[in-house]
């Protein structure tokens, strides 16, 4: 299985590499050595971490007509991610990768048999978790494995983002590049790609790195 991993992530680098290269004329910046290492060994207490908050839809405004164009969601989405707020990282999310980080954390709390991962994750018991949406689960699973993780907060906080641009593929998915910057000295500006997808309601993430990160913490709660 992490053979497997593996070469999906390098196909996916490889896929960013040719993108950048033929459509932005930019070359894909190596990842730095050790920086989310670096980033989590400082640690943070919850206290130390401020929590901006994103900038909210205006007047008569719909998650629609604010996630009408690639950029503009992912833009939302990498916000809500480093202003630790994941009920509004959610809204941003497809309903797809919503559902498999709610198998992920019903799978987890279903093989403690002692309800403790569960109320840890969710706060609820297994009848109350059923009835959660797929966004609730997401958010109050992620957001208690992200609080008793302050240096993971932190590195996931503590980042400057830029959106360059998007490459669609297809009518209904396109890939979305940002730059990415730690907020360390001598950090290293690292260029990304995410995956989006169009629904009824406009675009959301289908993939993305910083999903990986927070889907891997999740798993490791059950470790």
């Amino acid at each position: 299985m992490q053979n497997i991993d593996c070469r999906v992530k390098y196909l996916r680098r490889a896929t960013l590499s040719c993108l950048l290269t033929t459509t932005f004329g930019i070359a894909p910046l190596a990842r730095p050595a050790a920086i989310l290492g670096q980033e989590v060994a400082f640690g943070a207490s919850r206290g130390d971490v401020p929590r901006p908050t994103p900038d909210g839809r205006g007047p008569g405004q719909s998650l629609a007509d604010l996630t009408a164009t690639p950029e503009a969601a992912a833009e939302l989405f990498i916000r809500s991610i480093r202003a630790i707020r994941w009920s509004a990282a959610a809204q941003f999310i497809s309903p797809e990768t919503l559902e498999r980080f709610r198998t992920t954390a019903t799978m987890i709390a279903d093989a403690d048999t002692t309800g403790v991962l569960r109320d840890f994750l969710v706060g609820v018991d297994s009848a109350g978790m059923a009835e959660l949406a797929s966004a609730e689960v997401f958010a109050r699973s992620i957001g208690s494995v992200i609080d008793d993780l302050p240096g993971l907060m932190h590195a996931l906080y503590d980042r400057d983002d830029e959106v360059l641009g998007s490459v669609p593929d297809g009518p209904d998915r396109a890939h979305v590049v940002y730059r990415t910057t730690a907020r360390l000295s001598g950090a290293v500006p690292e260029v990304e790609v995410m995956q989006l997808a169009r629904g009824a309601e406009g675009w959301r993430v289908t993939w993305s790195d910083e999903l990986d990160v927070i889907e891997e913490a999740l798993r490791g709660v059950g470790r």
